[in-house]
């Protein structure tokens, strides 16, 4: 299969790319520039000219692939606009054709969970930051004809990378971590390399209108996280009351201080099976070192 990856030089993206091509596809990847375009090709993918400020690039792209997959963010102010807009153009590119196209989502839809866990049926309540994502969850899997799946990842870790590496880098300059909270918030975290897994199985064998988590079952707090990577680093670990951590960080502070546990029931029934090391066992003694 000819499989479109937006983002294909991305952390997820990069993972995913690797994935496909262990289980024999050919892989087109997205590149905004020449350096981009070399890294494709040295990872032997076929590049593309494709920015997310350009969501025609996007379709163009996706046209002449049997499937998309959309990973690609700005992950900035521009991310509301851009990526509806590259998930627009990738369904008018594929109208009428039974091409799979999986949209990356994500677990903050979901809001606060508390005690009771959140699966692929529990109704929506996005905080701030993504109230656009639903619109564009529907848009894909109720678009006629296409196989539309929607992944939603939660904590991406592995290979050194993911949000966690930000306060490992902190850990090890400034020898301090600093999590905004109370450190009583869990998270739901995915090895990048499982997370990728569910990526290729779904554009192999997910139905249409598939709508698949990426948690592995485990819960994590943040203090937790922030007291592992503080003892492997020889820092301190401390909580950042939220107060002080919205004047820095805005309305991404509160995003991390989300109370989460998600499970994957849907994606365990396509046949995923997570096997990559715990976050804990990652943080204390794995990938971030």
């Amino acid at each position: 299969m000819r499989v479109f990856v937006g983002g294909a030089t991305g952390y997820i993206g990069s993972t995913i790319v690797r994935a496909l091509k262990r289980r024999g596809h050919q892989v087109v990847g997205s590149a905004r520039n020449d350096a981009a375009a070399e890294k494709l090709k040295a990872a032997g993918v076929e590049p593309v000219k494709a920015d997310l400020s350009d969501a025609a690039s996007f379709g163009r792209a996706a046209r002449n692939a049997d499937a998309a997959i959309q990973v690609a963010s700005t992950s900035d102010a521009h991310a509301p606009e851009y990526e509806p807009k590259a998930a627009a153009a990738i369904l008018e590119a594929i109208a009428g054709t039974p091409k799979a196209f999986i949209l990356t989502s994500g677990i903050w839809v979901y809001g606060p969970t508390g005690d009771r866990p959140a699966t692929e049926t529990t109704p929506l309540n996005p905080i701030p930051l993504v109230t656009w994502r639903p619109a564009v969850e529907q848009a894909v899997l109720r678009a006629p004809g296409n196989r539309g799946i929607v992944v939603r990842p939660g904590l991406v870790h592995g290979r050194g990378g993911g949000l966690v590496a930000m306060w490992v880098a902190a850990a090890k300059s400034q020898k301090k971590v600093a999590i905004p909270g109370n450190g009583k918030a869990r998270w739901s975290p995915v090895h990048v390399d499982d997370l990728a897994e569910l990526y290729a199985l779904a554009v192999e064998k997910a139905p249409a209108s598939g709508l698949y988590n990426g948690t592995s079952g485990e819960v994590m707090t943040l203090g937790d996280i922030g007291g592992t990577i503080a003892r492997r680093h020889g820092a301190e670990y401390v909580p950042w009351p939220l107060d002080e951590a919205r004047k820095a960080m805005g309305p991404f502070a509160d995003a991390i201080d989300l109370d989460q546990v998600i499970q994957s029931p849907a994606a365990l029934a396509l046949g995923w099976k997570p096997t990559g090391v715990t976050l804990a066992v990652d943080l204390a003694a794995g990938s971030y070192s």
